[in-house]
């Protein structure tokens, strides 16, 4: 794949209620790409600027970090390595590097180059 060259680490985390705690899931994957772009989106003042980006995953990085793994909207994507296990972990790592909230994602596995792609914002 062009341009994967990039370690992205992708964070979910999870909320349980009834033991008031919340716990955070880091995948790593090695071999992805990583394109941040400044979109536009409309409102009702004209356009607002939009950045966003585009992460693809190899079906290879996927099969060696987490076999059968699939994303979920609003799953937070890591530019480098992460592990985070507290919100102030957190907190102080999307000061550190570049993060982005997964909007949307599309499962190309079937195509001739397999990867699952992410779209976010940053």
């Amino acid at each position: 794949m062009f341009k994967a060259d990039k370690t992205v680490t992708v964070i979910r985390c999870t909320i349980d209620g009834a033991a008031d705690q919340t716990s955070y899931t880091c995948r790593t994957f090695a071999g992805c790409s990583w394109y941040a772009d400044h979109a536009a989106r409309a409102e009702r003042n004209g356009a607002a600027p939009s950045p966003t980006v585009k992460v693809r995953i190899p079906a290879e990085a996927i099969q060696a970090a987490e076999p059968g793994w699939t994303p979920q909207t609003s799953d937070l994507l890591v530019l480098g390595a992460a592990v985070v296990e507290t919100d102030a972990e957190l907190s102080a790592l999307r000061k550190q590097v570049q993060t982005a909230r997964v909007k949307a994602w599309h499962d190309h596995l079937g195509t001739a180059f397999p990867h699952i792609y992410l779209e976010g914002s940053l």
